[in-house]
């Protein structure tokens, strides 16, 4: 039998079945890949053990370094977890450009209650946590929530302050 174009029923599913490899093969080299960036090494004792050395996506960071009354960070701002708990991507980020350590708590405000549903431990500056579970299991949902990344003297842990910012909170199943 043959297709409008000539080609033969075979050859055509032939061709499909390459696509299909040629995609698959593509997915595997993605995923490998995020997992070979969060898979750096671990970080000291006392730092948050899910938490890894160098940058979220390999980037090195050439520059000034802020001084200790400045805080960058890099958080996700939509974290997606396949249940309630599952692994999520966090994407937490101490950059390497900071001089001082910071934790991460996410907050679900629900009306006028507030709910702690992650604590991260400390990151020091040119760290990150690419993926964790929360602390709370969450039933499937979408949740509006916000993110207090805190700074801290690694010298004295003396708390220097903190930033908030929003995030959103998907939980699948």
């Amino acid at each position: 039998m043959k297709t409008v174009d000539g080609t033969s029923l075979s050859d055509f599913s032939r061709k499909i079945l390459l696509v299909v490899a040629i995609i698959i093969v593509l997915a595997a080299i993605a995923v490998s890949a995020v997992a070979m960036v969060s898979a750096g090494e671990k970080l000291p004792e006392g730092y948050d053990p899910a938490g890894r050395v160098g940058m979220l996506f390999g980037e090195k960071y050439v520059g000034e370094k802020n001084d200790a009354t400045v805080l960058s960070y890099r958080i996700n701002s939509t974290m997606e977890f396949n249940n309630g708990s599952a692994k999520g991507a966090v994407m937490i980020e101490n950059p390497a450009k900071n001089v001082i350590d910071l934790s991460v708590k996410l907050i679900y405000k629900n009306g006028e209650s507030e709910y702690l549903v992650y604590e991260s431990g400390l990151l020091p500056p040119n760290s990150h946590i690419m993926f964790d579970k929360l602390d709370t299991a969450l039933s499937a949902g979408e949740y509006t929530s916000y993110a207090v990344i805190t700074g801290f003297d690694p010298q004295t842990g003396e708390e220097l302050g903190n930033i908030k910012c929003d995030v959103n909170i998907v939980v699948n199943k």
